[in-house]
């Protein structure tokens, strides 16, 4: 079984997922132009290099909505592409170990029911808290109502995210980590970067997000699985997803 990296290749495997993600995201973008061109000719390239003005995405409604979502998930399948390409080269055949990405789902037992039951309270709780206490940002806790946006939102929070996070954090990092810490100085020090790294400028995401970083990250210790963590971590997103949605849909 390959070892996980230490520091100095750890450090090292982050600058492979950097080059190793743009080219994916370069290669996604080139299709995805490719495919304008075929359909449209010159039309469709300058329709879509104009939905994709960075200058002119804030709102989420329209075709802004649509730009951002489909770059999120771009962006996620880039990060995907790289820590994958990052383990084949540093495990080679046995780089699924690397990101704990290996054997069968784990069988789900009775006792894990409430903590997944416990999942869209605890989005609930954070969410009206947020509201309460800073109204300000009930804007950003939307989704948009159009279809295409829409779905593309489902794509990249609920499935591309949960899948890169999980191959990173609770795969390529917490590898690393566990192989030269004990159990629960990984599994803090994973859930705490895993948290600062949706820092939003304000700290309130991280504070939201720590305490699930740290849950899946026991659950990755437990079932030596990120495909256990990615599953409790889709259902996590997709709890809010629904609730966010819902809110976006009724209030317009």
């Amino acid at each position: 079984m390959t070892k996980p990296p230490g520091l100095p290749g750890f450090l090292l495997s982050l600058l492979v997922i950097i080059i190793a993600g743009a080219a994916c995201f370069a290669l996604i973008d080139a299709a995805l132009f490719a495919i304008a061109y075929g359909a449209q000719g010159q039309a469709g390239v300058r329709a879509l290099a104009g939905m994709f003005d960075l200058s002119r995405l804030g709102a989420l409604s329209g075709a802004n909505a649509t730009a951002l979502f489909a770059l999120a998930a771009m962006l996620y399948a880039s990060i995907i592409g790289g820590v994958l390409i990052a383990a084949r080269l540093w495990g080679g055949r046995s780089f699924r170990d690397l990101v704990a990405w290996h054997g069968p789902y784990p069988q789900w037992r009775m006792r894990y029911w409430p903590w997944l039951l416990a999942i869209p309270l605890y989005h609930l709780v954070a969410g009206t808290l947020l509201r309460l206490l800073y109204p300000e940002i009930s804007m950003n806790l939307r989704l948009p109502a159009e279809a295409l946006a829409l779905g593309l939102s489902f794509l990249a929070i609920v499935i591309l995210a949960p899948l890169a996070e999980e191959l990173f954090f609770r795969g390529w990092l917490y590898g690393a980590l566990r192989a030269r810490l004990s159990a629960n100085v990984a599994i803090f020090v994973c859930a705490f970067v895993f948290a600062i790294a949706h820092w939003d400028g304000m700290g309130l995401y991280p504070i939201a997000v720590f305490a699930p970083g740290l849950v899946l990250t026991i659950i990755r210790e437990r079932t030596g699985s990120a495909k256990a963590t990615f599953l409790v971590h889709a259902i996590y997103n997709f709890a809010g997803w629904i609730g966010l949605a819902a809110i976006s849909i009724i209030g317009g």
